[in-house]
């Protein structure tokens, strides 16, 4: 397997701008299973990034729609709850926040994974 991190807000403004082939690129270096071992999106603007409640909620299903075509072996979201200590990029990257209140995304998550 294959190991990759993504954290698409770094290039696209929303979840809906990240292409539809942005993922299966993967496959023309790789066939195998893929294990992404870090996936997120910022609930809230971070530096000179966007970001918000919603398009984090929005970004689970997208994420999931666009590798769909890959062999996903396992796939972890980076953080349960946010982390302050990090970089702005990463601080309120949670599914919940720090005071353990879910997200829109955390309800999002639980659904979308078995």
């Amino acid at each position: 397997a294959v190991g990759i991190t993504t954290y698409p807000y770094f290039d696209y403004e929303t979840p809906a701008d990240i292409p539809a082939g942005y993922y299966a690129e993967i496959t023309a270096y790789w066939t195998g299973k893929v294990i992404f071992t870090e996936i997120g999106w910022v609930a809230d603007p971070a530096g000179p990034y966007t970001g918000s409640e919603q398009e984090q909620a929005d970004f689970i299903p997208v994420f999931f729609s666009r590798t769909a075509s890959l062999a996903r072996e396992y796939v972890i979201y980076i953080f349960e709850h946010d982390y302050d200590a990090l970089p702005a990029a990463f601080s309120m990257i949670g599914l919940k926040t720090n005071s353990g209140t879910a997200r829109a995304a955390d309800a999002v998550w639980k659904a979308s994974v078995p």
